[in-house]
């Protein structure tokens, strides 16, 4: 259960850099 929880957590980590990544990317080149 505890590398299943783990999994879940990097898969979930992974699924949320993009996201991050494009927020900042928004915010860093407002002139789009």
């Amino acid at each position: 259960m505890i590398s299943v929880a783990r999994l879940a957590v990097l898969v979930g980590i992974a699924g949320l850099i993009p996201f991050i990544l494009g927020t900042a990317g928004l915010f860093l080149m407002p002139a789009n």
